[in-house]
């Protein structure tokens, strides 16, 4: 585990570690650049390389949309279960229990 860090950039690792954090948590990953949560590596990201997928365009990972979104999910992931209703569960985690297990791990 940790492999990803010795081969991608800095700042790819911290956009990478901010985005997955729960999950991450959850796997028991050590984290290289801060054991704090960091917004800003998912508002201050631009993709170094080339995007070759058909599916996602270059800016994909910092288009305003997909910005907010992520961090609209680990705002969920980070508030009380309580205020998260099944249908945002699913949305966000595929499934509530998923949801629990990152909570636990936090």
């Amino acid at each position: 585990m940790g492999e990803f860090a010795k081969v991608l950039s800095k700042r790819v690792t911290s956009f990478v570690e901010a985005c997955c954090r729960p999950e991450m948590k959850r796997m028991k990953y050590a984290f290289s650049f801060s054991n704090t949560f960091d917004l800003s590596a998912i508002r201050s990201y631009r993709e170094p390389y080339i995007v070759r997928h058909e599916k996602f365009d270059q800016n994909y990972s910092y288009r305003e949309d997909h910005v907010r979104e992520e961090i609209e999910r680990i705002d969920k992931w980070k508030g009380k279960m309580s205020d998260i209703n099944r249908e945002d569960a699913r949305r966000w985690f595929i499934y509530e229990r998923t949801l629990k297990k990152l909570k636990e791990a936090a």
